[in-house]
């Protein structure tokens, strides 16, 4: 299992507010696919995410917002974490796909993207076996060393936008739960 569905009721309230946050920021002029939030700022503004993970036993370390440009398909990649993490989906995720792929260890070179993120880009991609596809419709817990792309829904003209979280306690928990 790459991925699994967390059944939070209040997740488009959410995301409404962390895109009323996101607005308030430079994130989406950045024009960079990866943006590190300041936690405690966005947590100020939207506490029911807290309150919501703190239901979970999910303590938060980082949130970092995905903005991807319409019409772009973000490349075969592994992330750099070990551990799963949380994605959210903020807007125009619909008809969007998130594909997760086997990939041969040997071709994958290190990155580092223009805001400190890193990860592992595939050398070549047509050697990719996809194994699973994931629409983001709701949030999930995901396992980001499976190589994975996200592409877009060419119907949209504004960017897709997620976040993502990485917390400070072990998610199994809620990874394992049937």
């Amino acid at each position: 299992m790459n991925y699994k569905f967390i059944d939070i009721p209040n997740h488009q309230l959410i995301s409404d507010k962390v895109y009323n946050y996101i607005l308030s920021t430079k994130i989406l002029a950045d024009k960079v696919v990866w943006s590190w939030t300041f936690r405690w700022e966005l947590l100020s503004v939207v506490p029911e995410l807290e309150q919501t993970l703190d239901l979970l036993n999910l303590e938060i370390d980082r949130i970092a917002i995905i903005n991807t440009q319409p019409g772009r398909t973000i490349n075969i990649h592994v992330d750099y974490d070990t551990v799963p993490r949380m994605l959210w989906p903020i807007k125009n995720c619909q008809g969007s796909y998130t594909n997760f792929y086997n990939v041969d260890p040997n071709n994958l070179i290190e990155y580092q993207g223009p805001k400190g993120d890193k990860s592992f880009l595939v050398k070549h991609p047509e050697l990719a076996e996809k194994i699973d596809t994931l629409e983001l419709t709701a949030p999930v817990i995901f396992k980001p060393w499976i190589a994975h792309d996200i592409v877009t829904n060419p119907l949209y003209t504004d960017s897709r936008i997620s976040m993502t979280i990485r917390f400070k306690n072990n998610t199994d928990h809620i990874f394992s739960k049937g």
